[in-house]
């Protein structure tokens, strides 16, 4: 508790007002209609006393300090909006102290509703979902029925193409600053490959791209699919994909910071001429790296049967 207030003038009588207004709140268990609660930190211990007094609004099988959610309460249903701020996949039973007995789960990314709720949630690296509960009719999601996956990895051979060099035959995917001559490109690249399909499941069928540095667009027979800007780098493919041989492009644009550190570095012969040696040249970023880029892989055809 802080023992003297702040300031010089009427310094004692500020003090003993301090000490008395301390009592009141703090020397009996209550104060008006509340209670005051006094912990030694604001780590563990303040979580702990949190937990005596009030049913967290959200509560997980086990703490994950990378998972984090808002919670938005309605008259009729509330919102939570459960977010993984961490690089791996996340799978968790979370409960809600929300009194809703339907569980319906959105998709924040694609739209997607689902009634498929079995008590555990799955989020992807630096994923989110909106958990909405309810006490009547969930609304018009769709159960979801449990499907079995396979994966095709699309192991090329890949060409990459970057501007008007002539392409170039990969034999595998990796970071163009590898390639001879694009150690300081920065910019849009184009990789591309074939996959035959000899049969193309009803169910959805998703190119999983791997790592990316850093966006990419995705095109299917011609035909474009979708912008993959952030992991996991899926997009949805199901209604360009068909029966035999398939075309697969992907655009991926990188930092601008590459072609930073390849250009040359600034004459400051006449500033200095005029006002004199002021400032160390900025070669801090000469002994920097460039940052990988492109499409990194590894790269594959998830598909997705349509259940029962």
């Amino acid at each position: 508790m802080p023992e003297v207030a702040y300031g010089w003038k009427d310094r004692e009588a500020h003090t003993e007002q301090l000490k008395a207004l301390i009592h009141e709140l703090f020397a009996n268990p209550s104060y008006g209609r509340g209670r005051a609660v006094v912990v030694k930190s604001q780590g563990e211990e303040f979580r702990a006393a949190l937990r005596t007094l009030l049913e967290p609004d959200l509560r997980l099988d086990r703490d994950d300090p990378e998972i984090g959610f808002v919670h938005r309460r309605l008259p009729d249903q509330d919102f939570y909006f459960v977010a993984n701020v961490g690089s791996k996949e996340k799978t968790f039973r979370p409960s809600f102290r929300s009194p809703g007995k339907h569980v319906q789960l959105w998709n924040p990314m694609d739209g997607r509703l689902s009634d498929d709720w079995e008590g555990e949630l799955r989020l992807d690296p630096y994923g989110s979902m909106i958990v909405r509960t309810s006490a009547g009719d969930p609304g018009a999601g769709n159960p979801q029925p449990k499907r079995s996956t396979r994966a095709i990895e699309l192991a090329g051979p890949w060409t990459l193409q970057v501007g008007d060099r002539p392409p170039a035959r990969l034999a595998r995917l990796g970071s163009w600053t590898e390639e001879p001559g694009l150690l300081h490109f920065s910019g849009t690249a184009l990789y591309s490959t074939t996959i035959d399909l000899r049969e193309v499941d009803a169910g959805r069928v998703e190119l999983d791209l791997g790592e990316v540095r850093e966006i990419a667009d995705v095109w299917v027979n011609g035909m474009q699919a979708g912008v993959a800007w952030k992991r996991p780098y899926r997009v949805d493919v199901s209604r360009f994909v068909r029966r035999g041989a398939n075309s697969i492009e992907v655009k991926v644009t990188n930092l601008w910071s590459n072609a930073l550190l390849g250009s040359p570095q600034p004459d400051y012969a006449a500033l200095r001429a005029t006002f004199g040696v002021r400032f160390p040249d900025p070669a801090e970023w000469k002994r920097c790296r460039p940052l990988p880029s492109g499409l990194l892989g590894p790269a594959r055809l998830v598909t997705a049967d349509a259940g029962d």
